[in-house]
């Protein structure tokens, strides 16, 4: 069977508000020549709502990613592979089977495959033998990466792409969304930490209330830090849903200054960080950490924990925020009673977060993989 050299398929397990913000710009950059494929319809952990126009998107399965039988995925994604036959497909990832099968499809094929990661080192514990054989498969499965940063463009080095063999610049969000809303919405977002009884400066927290996340941490340092900065001390938000959230909720459930609110649709988070003060990202685990970007887009300063990829790409200490070790308490509050503190000018911060964020948009990302996809067909036809 022969493949279409021209056809380009990107694939992600499913299309939320920030893939659709990339694929409106790729679909604009590579007219015609895109299929966005999603395998399964909807996430049970992220129950987004889309923003705004969307190009066409074939779903492999419909109903729920989580509760998807992963060999009938893989299946049916190879039919469709067989039927649209494209030359490149991008995929998100190789941990679901399906994302395998469509690196082999490609290996079969002839057809061109490259890697959407942000991994890294230290994201989550690695084993060595684990990632030799990662490295095995990986190597032999993919021609090139498109990676969220400098610390996942070095782990895709070690998993055995070359250097020339990596892009970065794979984790955008919507600036300009984020900034309007932020400012258009900004009171709405002060009227919802009234409503919760915070004070007027906030920390805010925005994703999964789980293990990884590290907020029983983030509380105890919280509960410290406000017992240091005394009536100056500014509250609290987490902002998200997850497995923790009953037992957070009774932890806080008696104290002042913290609050904890549910999952939030785009438009809704953006008019909290229009109203927060600062960014808290407590994470012993996080890959990249797209409430960074979020969050600088609407002109928050950071705090970020150093397992989350993108601070070494985006926060910069003094300059825009402020980077911690999320096992250490005091390191953590010593970060919060800065950011608080008058010696601090969180508008320069701000302003700062704003332009360091400025590159990173859905059409910076456009342009990059357009690139990666084309130098990558052109080196695939000169190999033969």
């Amino acid at each position: 069977m022969t493949v279409d050299r021209a056809g380009v398929v990107l694939l992600h397990q499913q299309y939320g508000p920030y893939h659709v913000a990339r694929a409106r710009a790729l679909a604009a950059r590579l007219e015609g020549r895109v299929h966005f494929v999603q395998l399964a319809s909807r996430q049970e952990s992220h129950p987004w709502e889309v923003v705004g126009p969307a190009p066409r998107i074939d779903t492999v399965v419909d109903g729920a990613f989580e509760s998807a039988s992963k060999e009938l995925v893989a299946a049916r994604l190879r039919r469709m592979l067989d039927e649209l036959r494209p030359g490149v497909i991008v995929i998100a990832g190789y941990a679901h089977p399906a994302m395998r099968e469509a690196a082999r499809w490609c290996r079969r094929h002839g057809a061109a495959s490259i890697l959407l990661s942000d991994s890294h080192h230290v994201d989550r514990r690695r084993l060595r033998v684990k990632e030799w054989a990662k490295r095995a498969w990986v190597s032999r499965h993919f021609h090139a990466a498109f990676v969220a940063g400098s610390t996942s463009a070095a782990y895709a080095r070690d998993l055995g792409l070359a250097t020339s063999r990596i892009w970065r610049g794979y984790d955008v969000v919507d600036n300009a969304f984020f900034a309007e809303a932020a400012a258009s919405g900004k009171a709405r977002g002060e009227a919802f930490f009234r409503e919760l009884k915070l004070p007027e400066r906030v920390f805010l927290y925005v994703g999964r209330l789980s293990q990884e996340k590290n907020l029983e941490r983030l509380l105890d340092a919280t509960e410290e830090y406000q017992r240091r900065a005394g009536a100056r001390a500014w509250g609290l938000l987490l902002v998200g849903g997850g497995p923790q959230q009953p037992m957070l909720e009774d932890r806080i459930r008696s104290r002042r200054g913290i609050a904890i609110t549910g999952f939030k649709q785009m438009r809704e988070l953006a008019e909290l960080y229009g109203a927060a003060s600062a960014l808290v990202l407590p994470s012993l685990s996080e890959p990249w950490g797209l409430v960074i970007n979020e969050a600088m887009a609407a002109g928050l300063p950071v705090l970020g924990s150093d397992r989350a990829g993108a601070v070494f790409d985006l926060v910069f200490p003094g300059v825009n925020g402020y980077i911690f070790d999320p096992e250490d308490r005091s390191d953590l509050v010593d970060a919060m009673l800065r950011m608080s503190s008058d010696q601090v000018d969180r508008e320069n911060m701000g302003t700062a977060s704003r332009r360091l964020i400025s590159g990173y948009t859905p059409e910076a990302w456009a342009a990059t993989l357009a690139d990666c996809i084309e130098v990558t067909v052109a080196r695939r036809r000169a190999e033969g």
